[in-house]
């Protein structure tokens, strides 16, 4: 961020990143629309998702509109700045546009992932339904240069000249300024400003998943050297059913049936006023997120399913499971995974910020010697020991096609997505064909034993 920096405000009950500027002032519609996809009951991820790419927006906006002021660029008027935006993020210094080139070198971007680009494209697209949604903005143009003068507009009477910018200290507050920075992404773009999105990166279905990088040992090492037993008893659920990380950490206390020994998986869609009555916001139970599955129960597989059953007894009693907030109120919640200290102590960790988590898996990881891995990787484990590995009458593995009703996959393509053939047994039995027969030469002559 070169032209802003971020501040922590509280919306709705969240701290969300907003803009100011350098010289500390607000810029006001970066928190106005977080508000209102608030009160559109967006979920807490996408708000903090989505509001940092409408920051970067505006970020590159304030950038643009600096260098045309310093800097005749010609007739640049078949461009929309959200075009020049994804430009910028899609081809940075290898754009075809030399503006593209100066602002990707002066805001230091790279060329961004199709994964960013979707997020941005979806932020921004929320983001102009929005205003359209709240701001009467049909008379608005997308373009900096070109405002029709009879038009009724609704944010601001004109354009910003060069000298409603301080730029010595900033002053990115005025209030024409700030009102023209909010038409970037209200009035002055709206429902028109889709059509300038443009659809980078939109993809298919495939997937590429890469090799295993978590075996059964690796996991069950991991699992016996933590300490943290509310993290003992998340690693042990996440790898004896092979769940999603938001469906393991979603589970409620109510959800484990610890008499028959199974847990349930369910449709946070299905039960708003549960959580409705445990004290969520509407916004808060719109964030809970379900892929989807074929059924509810997990399959419990050993000898994760053992430490488990042996762990929660400890949990349930534990600090780790905190009965009052940072503010010692009482938690009305049921989750089995919660912030156990800090000022948000006793939130589900399915409603927080999870980069504490992931650091503490490859953290755990590390002390075993395994410096790859993710948890979703305890997943794809899952997967292929059920279709390879695991005892059966019949000798090893389920199959693909009896694995896919356990894990709770709809299409069973899904499966062979995640299933990992261990291919080493292939290989030694190829090296040992070439040890017994030579290499080429003989292969070749065909005296083959």
């Amino acid at each position: 961020m070169k032209n802003f920096k971020y501040k922590k405000v509280v919306i709705a009950g969240q701290c969300i990143d907003v803009l100011e500027s350098l010289a500390g002032e607000v810029i006001e519609c970066v928190e106005e629309y977080a508000r209102r996809l608030f009160s559109s009951n967006a979920p807490v991820g996408t708000v903090k998702t989505y509001t940092p790419c409408v920051c970067k927006y505006l970020d590159f906006t304030v950038e643009y509109m600096a260098v045309m002021v310093a800097s005749d660029w010609g007739d640049l008027s078949k461009y929309s700045v959200v075009d020049l935006y994804f430009q910028a993020l899609s081809f940075g210094r290898e754009s075809e546009l030399e503006i593209v080139q100066v602002l990707a070198k002066r805001l230091g971007w790279s060329i961004s992932s199709s994964a960013t680009m979707k997020i941005n494209r979806s932020a921004l697209t929320l983001f102009f339904q929005l205003s359209e949604k709240y701001v009467d903005s049909s008379a608005a143009v997308a373009h900096f240069d070109q405002l029709d003068p009879g038009s009724n507009r609704t944010l601001i009477s004109h354009v910003p000249e060069a000298s409603d910018f301080d730029y010595k200290r900033k002053g990115w507050g005025n209030r024409r300024v700030n009102s023209y920075l909010a038409e970037c992404i209200a009035g002055g773009v709206g429902i028109k400003a889709l059509n300038f999105i443009p659809q980078y990166f939109v993809g298919g279905s495939s997937r590429n998943v890469g090799e295993l990088k978590l075996n059964v040992d690796d996991v069950v090492r991991m699992i016996e050297q933590t300490r943290n037993i509310r993290d003992r008893v998340y690693y042990s659920l996440l790898a004896a059913g092979g769940a999603r990380i938001s469906e393991v950490l979603q589970v409620l206390i109510s959800d484990i049936d610890v008499k028959n020994k199974i847990v349930y998986i369910h449709d946070p869609r299905t039960r708003k006023k549960v959580y409705l009555n445990m004290g969520l916001s509407m916004s808060q139970v719109n964030s809970l997120r379900f892929k989807g599955r074929a059924n509810q129960r997990l399959t419990l597989i050993e000898p994760f399913a053992t430490m488990f059953w042996d762990s929660l007894p400890t949990l349930l009693s534990s600090p780790q499971l905190p009965c009052v907030d940072s503010h010692g109120f009482y938690i009305s919640h049921n989750f089995i995974f919660c912030v156990s200290r800090g000022p948000t102590k006793g939130m589900p960790l399915c409603l927080v910020d999870q980069s504490p988590i992931l650091r503490t898996f490859k953290a755990n990881l590390k002390k075993i010697g395994v410096c790859i891995g993710a948890q979703h990787d305890v997943r794809h484990m899952h997967i292929s020991y059920l279709c390879n590995d695991i005892p059966t009458n019949n000798g090893k593995g389920l199959g693909v096609e009896k694995t896919s009703s356990y894990v709770g996959h709809i299409n069973i393509e899904s499966t062979e997505i995640y299933n990992h053939i261990d291919s080493s047994s292939a290989l030694e039995a190829a090296e040992d064909f070439y040890m017994l027969n030579g290499y080429y030469e003989h292969i070749l002559m065909g005296s083959i034993q």
